[in-house]
């Protein structure tokens, strides 16, 4: 029987593993969580994946403002289109997830940001909304497309 993976960036014990962890057991407790422990070592693990029978879900903290991020993003991407069971979940980063609220981000940016600039349609866009419970939808229907 085919099982369901979630890799993971973050090493055991650390938050977004902590979370991942515990979200899975509630909403879906055959999906297996496993750590990769960083970025780089997650793209070596798609690119060597040998095993079509299993599934695997790829979270991966999406960022444009950090050159290495985005260059892993573009490999993650082109070796996971090779595979078909091989499937990426777009967010930006759990902790954006859990915690972005107006005040957050007014918090942490000056006003002058250049990167409160480039992601203020994307902050203006997801204020008002509860971004745990997109996460939400977005992983229900990841697995009903498995």
């Amino acid at each position: 029987m085919a099982k369901t993976y979630l890799w993971i960036e973050d090493r055991k014990g650390k938050a977004s593993y902590t979370f991942w962890t515990s979200f899975m057991e509630q909403l879906c407790p055959y999906v297996i969580v496993e750590s990769k422990k960083n970025n780089s070592e997650l793209v070596k693990a798609v690119k060597a994946l040998q095993d079509a029978e299993n599934k695997y879900i790829i979270v991966f903290d999406n960022s444009f403002d950090n050159l290495q991020i985005v260059m892993e993003q573009k490999y993650l991407k082109k070796y996971a289109d090779e595979k078909k069971n091989v499937f990426l979940l777009d967010i930006i980063c759990f902790e954006y997830i859990l915690l972005e609220f107006k005040e957050l981000i007014e918090w942490i940016y000056a006003s002058e940001d250049e990167f409160l600039e480039k992601r203020a349609g994307m902050i203006e866009e997801d204020i008002n909304l509860c971004k745990l419970y997109r996460m939400i939808i977005l992983i229900i229907r990841k697995f009903k497309k498995l």
